[in-house]
């Protein structure tokens, strides 16, 4: 009997599935339906029951515990074992975090473990009330993997969309902050594109290897979440050369904007070369400067900085440097 702080359901394949008790768990038997127990990988209460549980053997049951795995898929006597990844769409989460769940599936019975809940999850579970959900355990796997390829793409849209938004921002005014929002929308990018990579290689793998589990028609479901799943990953790749191409194009504008005020800087700076030379000449404290004695040197002088400046404006202009 697993610890009462886990989720135990029946599921008696009319599509709907009733919680059970201890006790029911313990009286449990195949023809009743489909058992499904749902663990927390973190809890030690949960992984010293899925140690002891004698169907699993303790290289299944390490996979299932780790920490840190990637999306794969393997059989084992006459099991599926299979470790997936899907995007947190939960409120109290993170749009581009990743949220994982493995499973040990048989004809009769499915454990799951979890350390965060994922909204397929809960998708099944409201399912099972409207008694739309899945009739069998292979059934369970499918719709879960078509519910985290829905979340999937619900965030490839909203990602498409915000790099959509910030190409508009950047063609038409420039802001520091467009920096690192495009660092961060690829970031996500990158993040999702590592994990759902192996996750495609799981659902290949399940399609085309003899899976006993997994009958004629059900390769047919699995090979078309793996599409869907090819069609997300393609976008994913295309979101993130539009980012890159728009990443681009700001530090483009950036540096557009900075030989621009480097080239204003240039032109005072040639502008007042002159001058500074001729006040500087005028202004050594020696003898013998002309004007020193000439009560209109001043604006004399001034008149001839004036044309210095015109003059020099004028060449500016005729080389086209203005």
């Amino acid at each position: 009997v697993p610890p009462h702080t886990a989720e135990a359901r029946l599921l008696p394949g009319d599509g709907s599935a009733r919680i059970l008790s201890d006790g029911e768990v313990a009286g449990w038997d195949p023809s009743m339906g489909c058992l499904w127990i749902h663990l927390d990988y973190t809890h030690p209460a949960h992984q010293k029951w899925l140690r002891q549980y004698h169907p699993i053997d303790a290289v299944t049951a390490d996979a299932m515990l780790a920490e840190d795995t990637r999306p794969r898929a393997f059989q084992t006597n006459d099991a599926i074992v299979i470790n997936l990844r899907g995007v947190n769409l939960l409120a109290e989460g993170r749009p581009d975090e990743l949220v994982s769940i493995r499973m040990w599936i048989q004809k009769d019975r499915i454990i799951s473990t979890r350390k965060r809940d994922m909204l397929a999850t809960r998708e099944l579970v409201q399912s099972f009330e409207s008694r739309t959900g899945p009739t069998t355990s292979v059934d369970f796997l499918l719709h879960l993997m078509e519910w985290q390829i829905y979340g999937m793409r619900e965030t490839t849209e909203i990602l498409e969309e915000q790099i959509y938004n910030l190409e508009e921002q950047v063609v038409s005014t420039y802001d520091d902050r467009f920096k690192l929002q495009l660092s961060n929308l690829r970031r996500h990018i990158i993040g999702l594109r590592r994990f759902l990579a192996p996750q495609r290689e799981a659902l290949v793998r399940l399609q085309s290897e003899r899976f006993s589990l997994i009958d004629s028609a059900n390769q047919l479901r699995v090979r078309e979440i793996s599409d869907q799943l090819t069609l997300i990953i393609e976008d994913l790749d295309a979101a993130s050369e539009r980012a890159t191409i728009t990443q681009e194009q700001f530090l483009g504008q950036l540096s557009e904007q900075l030989n621009k005020r480097m080239y204003i800087i240039s032109l005072m700076t040639v502008i007042f070369l002159p001058l500074t030379f001729v006040t500087g000449m005028l202004g050594m404290n020696i003898s013998g400067i002309p004007g020193q004695d000439n009560p209109s040197a001043f604006i004399s002088l001034s008149l001839l900085m004036a044309f210095i400046v015109g003059a020099q404006v004028l060449l500016f202009r005729w080389k086209k440097w203005m």
